[in-house]
């Protein structure tokens, strides 16, 4: 069971004989999965006489449980598709990756009895379109683009969207206020740390099982049949470097299988991330803890950014860290230094 869905109880077969139900066939044309649609649609803004009826927005949570209910009649990747819509919207990250997990789950269990079947002639057209709507850019990367990344009391939510665009990642339009990335790292800065950490684990699990899904999918098909994620796995690239960077900056490093994940998940799917386990940093407790930090930030310059100058200012800290307070005002500012011992009277005779 995962945070948000019992995936166990969802997977659970139908009847020993019919696992994902009976007249799969059929499950398109029942009463119960057009209901789902319609209420998965919303409604457009429309003029009724006069009057401009405004678009309403899909009640989530009703999707939801109508979605969840539907599961104990039928195992479908229709119904897990427009599910994980729903918990992305009302659970964001944590809810795409729930979401995943169960697509990734009923593949790996039912390939041969899900809806839509595969036909006779090896011909999973239909499946990779259901499926293929999770990598549609202005159906459900729109809608995941809406997820809250960050909320602090202090300085304001964020989301995807405005993450990406202050990134450079999505353009700003048109008489829109671009995000400031200042400012969004300001919220990371402020928010529990845990919540931090546990926002990266979700977009890693998420990673993870989008990448399987594509993968397992694509070596079982045609490649005419082959499935693209391309922009959902890119979406969760995209944005896995600030949340990395942020814990950084809290002092949390994201253990390497997270970076693997992210490498490994790549646009054509041929491999599946693994999520990111987060460790303390050592903390420091002595001048020589200080020290072997500074040698660290100065590797990482070294290695990644050989033309920047933070390597210098390094070996000069390093140089202060065993000097007393007067040693450290002669290396930093000379002039102070005279100031200091004409008012203590310290200053030696020659």
């Amino acid at each position: 069971m995962s945070g948000i869905l019992d995936i166990e109880r969802l997977l659970k077969p139908v009847s020993e004989e019919n696992p994902c139900g009976e007249d799969l066939d059929d499950f398109v044309f029942t009463p119960e999965f057009g209901e789902l649609q319609r209420l998965a649609q919303g409604s457009e803004e429309h003029v009724m006489g006069d009057e401009v009826i405004p678009a309403e927005e899909p009640d989530w949570r009703i999707v939801r449980q109508k979605a969840e209910a539907l599961f104990e009649e039928y195992k479908s990747l229709r119904v897990a598709v427009l599910l994980t819509k729903a918990l992305t919207v009302r659970e964001g990250l944590a809810g795409l990756a729930s979401g995943l997990e169960l697509i990734r789950a009923l593949l790996e269990t039912y390939w041969a009895q899900l809806d839509p079947l595969i036909e006779d002639d090896g011909d999973a057209t239909e499946r990779m379109h259901t499926l293929g709507e999770l990598g549609t850019l202005d159906g459900f990367i729109k809608l995941a683009r809406r997820c809250e990344l960050v909320a602090s009391q202090a300085i304001g939510r964020f989301t995807i969207r405005d993450y990406l665009i202050a990134t450079d990642h999505l353009e700003v339009p048109s008489g829109e206020t671009a995000p400031q990335m200042a400012t969004i790292n300001q919220a990371f800065m402020d928010i529990d740390v845990d919540a931090l950490k546990q926002t990266l684990a979700h977009l890693d699990q998420a990673l993870e099982h989008v990448s399987a899904i594509e993968a397992g999918f694509n070596e079982q098909v045609s490649a005419a049949d082959h499935v693209n994620l391309t922009e959902l796995v890119r979406l969760c690239r995209d944005i896995r470097p600030g949340l990395k960077d942020a814990l950084e900056r809290r002092g949390i490093v994201a253990a390497g299988s997270g970076d693997a994940a992210a490498a490994a998940a790549s646009p054509d799917g041929t491999g599946a991330a693994a999520p990111a386990p987060v460790a303390i940093a050592g903390e420091i407790n002595s001048r020589d803890d200080v020290v072997k930090a500074l040698d660290r930030i100065s590797e990482y310059f070294n290695k990644h950014e050989p033309s920047s100058p933070i390597p210098l200012l390094m070996q000069r800290a390093k140089r202060l860290v065993s000097q007393d307070f007067m040693s450290l005002l002669k290396d930093l500012a000379p002039d102070g230094l005279k100031q200091i011992e004409m008012i203590s009277g310290s200053k030696k005779e020659k």
